[in-house]
Parts: C-alpha cells; sequence; structure tokens
C-alpha cells in the first residue's frame, strides 16, 4: 500500500494488524519500503535519498509504499484503513507537500488488477469512501496523479525494504510523533533476528 510517506501509512497499517488480527509486535508484519518502478540500482538495491546518490528510488520509478502479510479474507478490512487515509476530496494528507511520482498512491499484490477478486474488493472499498479515488490498472513508473491509485501486480513489481532507520518512525505531519515504543519496535524486530538493515547508503 503506497499513499504518501510511508512513515504514517506504516503506522496505520501497523496498529491494523493489532486491532484487526490480534498481533503482538513481534508478529507485526508491516515494512516501509520502495515498489512501483521498473528499475532495481546496484547488486539488486533500492534505496533512499543519499549523499552519493546511489539506487536511489525515484531515479528508479518507484513509490514509497508499506509491505505487509494478511490473509485475504482481511483485504477488505485493510483496504478500508489504506482509503481511510484520504480526505473527502480524493487527496493525500501529505498533497501538498511530498508530491511526485515518489509519493504516488499504488497498491499492490499477486496478479495485480487482473486478479480480478481482489480488484473487486478495493474498488468496492474505494465507493464506501464516496469513489472519489480511482483504481486504475498500474504499468510502472506512473506519475503522481491526485485521486489515482494504482494497481501492482506484485510478482511484476516485488517490494524492496527500506532502510532500517525508517522503520516505525514519527510521521510528520502536527499528532503524529507516536509513542517511544511503537518506535522501539524496530530494534526489538532487529534483535530478534526479524528485521535486518539494508546496504544502502546511510546517508
Amino acid at each position: 500500500f503506497g499513499c504518501g510517506c510511508f512513515w504514517h501509512v506504516q503506522h496505520e497499517f501497523a496498529v491494523g494488524e493489532i486491532q484487526i488480527l490480534k498481533r503482538k509486535e513481534t508478529e507485526l508484519t508491516a515494512r516501509a519500503g520502495y515498489a512501483g518502478g521498473t528499475k532495481v540500482g546496484k547488486d539488486g538495491r533500492v534505496c533512499y535519498h543519499n549523499l552519493s546518490a546511489q539506487d536511489e528510488y525515484g531515479k528508479l520509478g518507484h513509490s514509497e509504499v508499506v509491505a505487509l502479510t494478511i490473509p485475504e479474507s482481511s483485504f477488505g478490512d485493510f483496504a478500508r484503513i489504506y482509503f481511510g487515509l484520504y480526505d473527502k476530496k480524493g487527496d493525500r494528507p501529505d498533497q501538498l507537500g511530498d508530491r511526485g511520482g515518489e509519493y504516488r498512491s499504488v497498491v499492490g499484490f499477486p496478479g495485480g488488477y487482473s486478479n480480478a477478486k481482489l480488484t473487486s474488493v478495493l474498488k468496492s472499498v474505494s465507493d464506501e469512501y464516496r469513489g472519489v479515488v480511482q483504481v486504475k490498472e498500474g504499468r510502472g513508473n506512473e506519475g503522481d496523479n491526485r485521486q489515482s491509485t494504482y494497481v501492482m501486480d506484485t510478482t511484476k513489481f516485488p517490494f524492496n525494504r527500506a532502510e532500517l532507520y525508517h522503520q516505525f518512525h514519527d510521521g510528520f505531519a502536527p499528532g503524529e510523533n507516536y509513542p517511544a515504543s511503537y518506535n522501539n519496535i524496530k530494534n526489538v524486530l532487529n534483535e530478534k533476528g526479524l528485521l535486518d538493515d539494508t546496504s544502502c547508503p546511510y546517508i
């Protein structure tokens, strides 16, 4: 799921895992990362912006996203979390701040738009939220088009996990300074070998 900056999006889906699926923090699967582009960098890397400009996700056509593993039967519940991120006009929370293809809206699952079952669920939930966000087929490297979310085939456009410092991060908007216990989840998962860092440059 991608809807602008991945920090706040990860928090909302992590809360969803806890509330809907009753998962403990060590069972959380929500991970911040990059997807939707047609290229990868050196050794298959996709990285955040860095001073050496190595394998930067935007230049490779990717968007900021949050990946998670959920039962197919719960997809509708998490789609509601997703569409609940938009305002009444169908704009992202950061629409006037973060702009460009790096922040475009995407949803990915196996088969993408040709997966009639999940695409139908996605469209139905969009209709529940006034239908102002149009569900479209994603082909990779899309631009940032308002009121649109692109459905990506995760077998063709796989998820690339972001650097450790991006995981379970505070959001940027007022009221998105999350509890230290939330921020510490990345450390707990890292210590248990459930969340490693990447080989990307730190800055």
